[in-house]
């Protein structure tokens, strides 16, 4: 069986155009890409004000795997705001993000 490639960065990143017209209107499937993103952009920009949090605290807060993320920024929907958070987590190893937010459990 053949290795995955593994996933590098783009160079010179951009979100998409209209980035945030895209999110606001978005009806994403669970556990993707586009809902962490649609729930952050929620959370930080246009949910009620019991909702909001900051950028960091919403980053934090949708807790992202790593295939999302790879996903996300190849995609171009991660606001330049959080783009060095979802970069460093895109580029994190399994481990490492097993430490710090444990194993999700099957159906998860």
């Amino acid at each position: 069986m053949a290795k995955k490639p593994k996933w590098t960065p783009p160079e010179n990143y951009k979100p998409m155009p209209g980035l945030g017209t895209f999110l606001k209107n978005l009806s994403p499937r669970m556990n993707t890409p586009e809902m962490d993103m649609v729930i952050y952009w929620q959370w930080v920009h246009t949910g009620p004000a019991s909702w909001r949090r900051t950028p960091a605290e919403g980053w934090r807060d949708i807790r992202m795997t790593i295939p999302n993320a790879q996903a996300a920024i190849d995609k171009t929907i991660v606001p330049l705001e959080i783009y060095p958070q979802a970069l460093a987590r895109a580029t994190m190893k399994l481990s490492d993000f097993r430490k710090k937010f444990g194993r999700r459990k099957k159906g998860r």
